[in-house]
């Protein structure tokens, strides 16, 4: 004995269409176009709404609701937090972290023209290292000590 789409949901309390999203998630499974076996597919109904997976590994209702429930709350903690100043949007950390290093790259960059003249007159090649050294160090340690 097989029950039309129409059968099945008038006994489930659900709509055609549902039926036809059920059996699209492979919850119900027809027999024939549009004719379904009753006892089986009202079991796999059953173990769906109970949060029992389906027999094609869908997600039951009841793990969907789950899911949906804690990325909500998820959502919601990091809403709170980023009001509290404990997280900050990816945008606003990149403009920060871009401002940085672009001021690193004009420290970096300004080395050369600061101390060409002292290097020009400079003849040992150990003075010339160790100053620098000195300006490079100084530099990097500038961008150790900023704040984010």
């Amino acid at each position: 004995m097989l029950w039309t789409a129409e059968k099945l949901a008038d006994y489930l309390g659900l709509t055609e269409r549902r039926i036809r999203q059920l059996r699209d998630q492979r919850i119900f499974r027809e027999r024939a176009k549009g004719l379904y076996e009753p006892f089986e597919n009202i079991r796999h109904y059953i173990g769906y709404i109970s949060g029992k997976e389906g027999a094609s590994g869908a997600l039951s209702l009841a793990e969907e609701k789950a899911k949906l429930t804690r990325v909500k709350r998820e959502s919601a903690e990091l809403e709170l937090e980023e009001k509290r100043g404990n997280y900050h949007r990816t945008e606003e950390v990149e403009a920060v972290c871009a401002g940085i290093l672009l001021n690193f790259r004009a420290k970096l960059l300004a080395i050369p023209t600061t101390l060409a003249k002292q290097l020009a007159e400079m003849k040992d090649p150990a003075e010339v290292d160790a100053l620098l050294d000195r300006q490079m160090r100084e530099a990097l340690e500038e961008l150790a000590d900023m704040k984010f």
